[in-house]
């Protein structure tokens, strides 16, 4: 008979821990889990206390959200409001009553309605994108390469999109402000200018005002979608 080589002391002893460490990798959860077919409402609870639990993070979250919001809106106009009302007769005098209006017009309106949104969508954003990253991470790490270059060109996009999309509204915004002091002048003024038959002549230095502030609307989505057309390009090429 073939003699068998003799093993070093220890080697079964450490052999012992390791037998251990493979059964509990191979251990698997559903072996002791029932079966859907003896029983369903098993699987039914955990799918339901799945979207009971989904339902109450995002119930908390819009809550927070627009408690936000609201609490943001009504110190911004508060203190917009003190500031404006302390303000002295030459700060009035030189600051046209159309951008005051449309700071308390548009300004806080979009505060009320669009921030929460906002909010929302940024932590809808972020949570997305944590999950994303800790999936490639477990399934398949290698692809965290291509997807570095991506997140790089895709930062250098949405800094170029930032700074030239705060630059359009701030330009849309400054644009409409004569709009409102036009139009309260108009109103000021109308027996005046019915008087002169200058009708035609202040509608079409309204209109122009109109077409201006419209050109920076557009100009602001136009450069949205082309962001949106550039990251789903850059997307593409990536998953080639």
């Amino acid at each position: 008979m073939e003699a068998h080589p003799e093993q070093p002391d220890g080697f079964y002893t450490n052999q012992v821990p390791l037998m251990h460490f493979n059964n509990f990798t191979t251990y698997d959860f559903k072996d002791h889990l029932p079966r859907a077919q003896d029983q369903p409402l098993f699987y039914v609870a955990i799918y339901g206390l799945i979207g009971l639990v989904s339902l109450l993070i995002s119930i908390i979250s819009m809550g927070v959200n627009f408690t936000g919001a609201l609490r943001g809106s009504r110190l911004l106009f508060q203190r917009l409001l003190v500031t404006v009302v302390r303000a002295t007769m030459r700060w009035h005098d030189v600051t046209p009553t159309g951008r005051m209006l449309n700071r308390f017009s548009r300004d806080i309106e979009t505060i009320d309605s669009s921030l929460a949104q906002s909010l929302q969508t940024v932590n809808s954003a972020a949570s997305g994108f944590i999950q994303a990253v800790i999936v490639i991470v477990v399934i398949f790490p290698p692809f965290l390469a291509p997807a570095l270059i991506v997140g790089y060109f895709y930062y250098k996009l949405s800094v170029g999109y930032l700074n030239t999309g705060r630059d359009l509204r701030r330009m849309e915004s400054t644009t409409r402000s004569p709009i409102f002091s036009g139009f309260g002048e108009l109103l000021e003024g109308i027996i005046t200018v019915r008087a002169f038959s200058a009708e035609a002549r202040f509608l079409d230095n309204l209109y122009s005002k109109v077409d201006l502030t419209l050109q920076m609307w557009y100009s602001f989505w136009v450069r949205r979608i082309l962001l949106s057309a550039s990251i789903n390009n850059l997307i593409f090429s990536a998953l080639r």
